[in-house]
């Protein structure tokens, strides 16, 4: 049902190996494709090793994850991650009853199902909905100004639209920053008609990777940072 991408690359502190761990404990236990920027990774149970060479950078890299799972899967929806995040227990049963509660109601109109709520993006919502927001899923219609691309889980279909999208192929090959990929993920799926979801609480934390960026040196960034995150959903 659902077919999984890491991206990474090298960071101040490593997060890969906890990471990737802390998915399998949330039960994910299928084939995970890691699409690795660093230092050469040999194979790993479990996963398929894409050493790029050169690397790609932060929006590429993104981008090539994405049509790797596109092309070698035939999964109905594909989630790329960071390599930054931790899991919340039972993330991956909490999950698939989301999916399936999407594909029987939202599929056609389903952007990404975010499993990151970042407080920039709570606070649109919260000023809509109400403040704090129960759990559920909620859409917000900030478009290209969704901060955190954490964990995206698109439908097959969507995720095919949007690499065939003019604007975000142009993004992905002339991007000369070749970052700022939440928003142009989130920009370009909204100019399509498709809606961006967020999941309350969170299924991942994302302490790993504050002021932790593979980018450049950077504070904390207090709107990146999560008020609905539990490490049990």
């Amino acid at each position: 049902m659902l077919a999984i991408a890491i991206t990474t690359a090298p960071r101040p502190v490593p997060t890969f190996d906890q990471s990737l761990a802390s998915l399998r404990r949330a039960g994910f236990d299928g084939t995970t494709w890691i699409l690795n920027d660093g230092r050469y990774l040999p194979d790993i149970v479990g996963s398929v090793v894409v050493n790029n060479s050169p690397p790609l950078g932060g929006l590429k890299n993104w981008a090539h994850a994405l049509e790797t799972l596109v092309t070698s899967t035939d999964a109905p929806w594909v989630m790329v991650l960071e390599d930054d995040i931790r899991w919340a227990r039972g993330a991956a049963a909490a999950l698939g009853k989301d999916l399936r509660d999407l594909d029987g109601k939202l599929r056609d109109g389903v952007g990404y199902l975010s499993l990151y709520l970042s407080r920039k993006v709570a606070k649109e919502i919260e000023y809509r909905k109400g403040r704090p927001l129960r759990p559920g899923i909620y859409s917000s219609k900030l478009a290209e100004g969704c901060w955190g691309s954490q964990a995206y889980v698109l439908t097959r279909e969507g995720a095919r639209a949007l690499l065939a999208d003019p604007t975000f192929d142009d993004r992905r090959r002339n991007y000369v920053k070749n970052r700022n990929r939440d928003g142009i993920v989130s920009g370009c799926l909204a100019a399509m008609g498709r809606r961006l979801y967020y999941r309350v609480p969170c299924l991942v934390d994302h302490a790993w990777g504050s002021a932790n960026s593979s980018l450049a040196a950077k504070p904390v960034q207090r709107a990146l940072l999560t008020d609905y995150w539990t490490a049990k959903p």
